[in-house]
């Protein structure tokens, strides 16, 4: 199993409450299905087999193949295998298999199935590995290399005799792990271990972890970079040695399965104002928050999570859908904070009071039943702040979502501190947590295109640490660089820091940072923690920033241009270069040059190369956007059948956000014909793989935005999914939903295209309208799933597709 960018997989079991036996992979757009029903009770040996080669997947039952299916090269190389089910953060086994299973062999080549069966297998040169599961106690052991299979613990097991253990190690033996692998390990050699206590304490030491909860999320490690992974097993015991895990929670986007359960019988309980797959649920529909308290208590009494929930352990998740386009009714919209509606910052409270007063609803009632649960909630985008209107019941557990890594820009600390603070004074004994996004700017890179500039922050993690500490925070989960395809190394020290305060906030964090460049880099330890200092510095001082971001009202994050015109500039890559290389020179050890040639790779090469690239894309920069003249039609009425495309104007090519080509061919078509705005787009690609999803942006889609003007912050946002689903959003408008009057074609009937037909009234394309002869400013984007391989008509030079400086200029003939 291979949960990272796409997720994959090869799954051989018996189908829940079933008598199928069924070998499923999916190759991260489709799933490959074969399988047998009726199959009886008593042993049976199955045999699954795939050959890359030839695309074949097939399974076999007693030696005879029940069938075979398409087979498409997964990317599990090197991710673990599970005999049993799918181990989790939880002690609770994944996917666990219904049955008695007697002896597994993996091979690396298909095996004929005849006179496989019937005698226990003997190891060969094909195999790989080989349990025969006859042990009588203890472990399994491998009969190819003769290991045992060591389970590790959990990262939610109870496990104080383990913790103890690694506190030994650090406190007492000085040992250290700065990160997975053997690499990562500071020990010190002596012919002779002598354990001595510091003056003052006592034979024994007695101690829990401060935060009770500590997790990252559960991707792969890359380091140096990707692709190259840090292998599963050497990250799972990293993360036990961090301390990584403690008590189970995990509370995110709780409704996605209702589509799936209600959409069809009760479209009342979603939200309303919307074509197409509604995008939120309707909150205060009184039927579907009785249906949501049922589930909590449901889950309590033991009856397990309904599909899409987000439950663990004592907690409930109630957390909207991940969007703004809120429910329009007049209940709804009545809840909205209308004062906050120009908020500049990602988390606001335009949406407080209503989301909350719906968390409340369900709080109260599950807490007459089952009063010693809870339910939790986070503090998010529109609903961040503490509610002006709701007395929050106390069963209510908050995870509170900050940008700290981003505090070079001085509005979003403000922010963050007003969140922190607010939802603190106002529930002093209330449980709280933090979602921590270190995934900046490791995101907007991989989005965006460009290569970021590291974002080290280890000294104000500190100062962070210790805040939250005052503010009696439980536990924290941190979303991370590598889950964006970026290296774990822009993480290792903060990483570090963060957990270590976690676990023991009397440590002195300005020395843990002291002491992990003098025990990982040795003789190279200086001008390491210069480079590192110089970095941290210009990325974390706003200082180094434009006036325009230290005056920012609104969140900010990085760009290609802040990167590399504001803090990687030419001269100071010049400085920072003689510390990389006055670094290699002082390295010493095997260990040490290992360490700095994985950092020189990792992040020096990486920093090196982005700068060439924003050199490159410089010249694109200077590059005036798009002049278009849209030609005038004869009358279509709106209607896209009638569109004379041959008279629309061709776009011409496409190519990825930063301007650079792409293999994938994309054409596009505008016209007008003084009463709508048309617009064709042609993907060529095999509409199977094509991903819908309830908020189509989600999903495979086509964006077409619209302004008056280059750089406002107020324009609309057209998206289209391959149902034909349509949203309008405004942005920087009182209201935030855009009745577009979009009439759309969704054509997937061709193997080998995906066709989209719109017709925009002009009337309702910008406030006031667009008219014969006049200008306005407009770009289109295609996105795929994960936001992966984003595609521009007019390159934005940008992390996305809402940055509107670039902007084509339209002008309707």
């Amino acid at each position: 199993l291979d949960g990272d960018g796409p997720w994959t997989y090869h799954i051989i079991q018996r189908d829940a409450n079933s008598d199928t036996i069924s070998y499923t992979t999916y190759d991260g757009e489709k799933t490959h299905w074969v399988g047998k029903g009726g199959v009886t009770p008593g042993w049976h040996h199955v045999l699954g087999t795939y050959d890359a080669a030839t695309g074949k997947q097939e399974l076999f039952i007693d030696g005879v193949s029940v069938g075979t299916t398409e087979y498409i090269k997964t990317t599990c190389k090197g991710v673990p295998l599970g005999i049993g089910g799918i181990a989790g953060g939880t002690s609770t086994v994944g996917n666990p298999f219904n049955g008695t299973i007697d002896e597994v062999r993996i091979s690396r080549v298909v095996r004929d199935p005849k006179g496989s069966a019937g005698a226990p297998y003997t190891v060969d040169a094909e195999t790989v590995c080989l349990f025969h599961f006859d042990e009588t106690e203890g472990a399994p052991r491998d009969a190819v290399s003769g290991a045992l299979w060591k389970t590790l613990p959990g990262l939610f097991d109870e496990r104080g005799t383990l913790n103890a253990t690694y506190d030994f190690l650090e406190r007492f033996c000085d040992v250290r792990w700065y990160a997975p692998g053997e690499l990562g390990i500071c020990c010190p050699r002596t012919d002779t271990l002598t354990v001595s206590y510091p003056v003052g304490d006592g034979p024994t030491v007695r101690r829990a972890p401060s935060m009770e909860h500590r997790w990252i999320t559960p991707t792969p490690l890359y380091s140096p970079g990707p692709p190259e992974r840090v292998p599963a097993r050497d990250v799972a015991q990293w993360k036990l040695r961090m301390r990584i895990g403690g008590e189970p929670l995990w509370i995110c986007h709780s409704f996605q399965g209702y589509y799936d359960r209600f959409l069809k019988d009760h479209p009342d309980w979603f939200a309303q104002g919307y074509t197409g797959r509604p995008p939120q649920m309707c909150f205060t529909n009184p039927e579907f928050i009785q249906q949501v308290i049922q589930d909590a208590r449901d889950y309590f009494d033991g009856k397990g999570a309904q599909p899409g929930a987000t439950a663990m352990g004592d907690y409930f998740g109630l957390v909207p859908m991940d969007n703004g386009s809120w429910c329009k009714c007049e209940r709804c919209q009545a809840e909205m904070n209308q004062a906050e509606m120009k908020n500049q910052q990602f988390n606001n409270g335009k949406a407080s009071d209503y989301i909350f007063g719906f968390v409340n609803k369900v709080a109260r009632e599950v807490g007459k039943t089952h009063p010693d649960k809870w339910i939790g909630a986070l503090a998010y985008s529109d609903y961040a702040y503490y509610p002006e209107t709701v007395d929050l019941a106390p069963n209510v557990l908050m995870q509170l979502c900050l940008h700290t890594r981003n505090w070079w820009c001085p509005s979003m600390e403000v922010n963050d501190r007003k969140v922190l603070n607010q939802w603190r004074a106002a529930g002093p004994n209330r449980p709280m947590y933090l979602w921590l996004y270190y995934n900046f700017p490791a995101l907007n890179a991989n989005y965006g295109n460009f290569g970021y500039f590291p974002g080290y922050f280890a000294h104000s993690v500190v100062k962070q640490m210790d805040l939250y500490r005052q503010a009696n925070i439980r536990g924290i989960f941190m979303e991370h660089s590598s889950e964006f395809r970026e290296s774990y190394l822009m993480d290792q020290l903060e990483f570090y820091v963060t957990l270590k305060l976690a676990d023991d906030p009397t440590l002195d964090g300005d020395a843990l940072i002291d002491e992990f460049f003098e025990r990982y880099y040795g003789a190279a330890a200086k001008p390491m923690q210069a480079l590192y200092n110089r970095i941290e510095d210009l990325f974390s001082n706003p200082k180094y920033y434009p006036a325009t971001i230290r005056r920012s009202p609104g969140h900010q994050h990085q760009t290609e241009l802040l990167a590399w015109e504001s803090l990687g500039t030419p001269s100071r890559m010049t400085q920072m270069a003689a510390l990389m290389a006055h670094a290699k020179a002082a390295a010493s050890t095997p260990e040490e040059k290992a360490r700095v040639a994985l950092f020189e790779k990792g992040q020096w090469d990486y920093m090196v190369a982005g700068r060439k690239r924003y050199d490159e894309h410089m010249k694109d920069r200077l590059k005036p956007p798009p002049q278009v003249t849209v030609p005038r039609i004869r009358p279509a009425g709106g209607d896209v059948a009638n569109v004379d495309w041959s008279r629309a104007k061709d776009l011409g090519t496409w190519g990825g956000l930063d301007g650079s080509k792409r293999p994938r061919k994309i054409e596009s078509r505008i016209a007008h014909d003084g009463q709508y705005l048309y617009l064709q787009l042609t993907d060529y690609i095999d509409p199977s793989k094509l991903a819908a999803t309830g908020l189509i942006w989600d999903g495979d889609d086509w964006e077409a935005f619209f302004a008056r003007k280059r750089g406002s912050s107020s324009h609309r946002q057209l998206c289209v999914g391959p149902e034909g689903a349509v949203v309008g959003n405004a942005r920087g408008e009182d209201d935030d939903v855009w009745d577009s009057g979009a009439r759309v074609t969704s054509d997937t009937s061709e193997p080998d295209r995906w066709t989209v037909e719109i017709a925009l009234p002009l009337a309702k394309l910008l406030p006031g309208g667009a008219k014969q002869g006049g200008k306005l400013y407009a770009n289109l984007y295609r996105a795929r799933p994960g936001a992966s391989d984003l595609m521009a008509w007019a390159p934005t030079f940008a992390s996305g597709f809402h940055d509107t400086a670039r902007l084509a200029e339209l002008t309707l003939e």
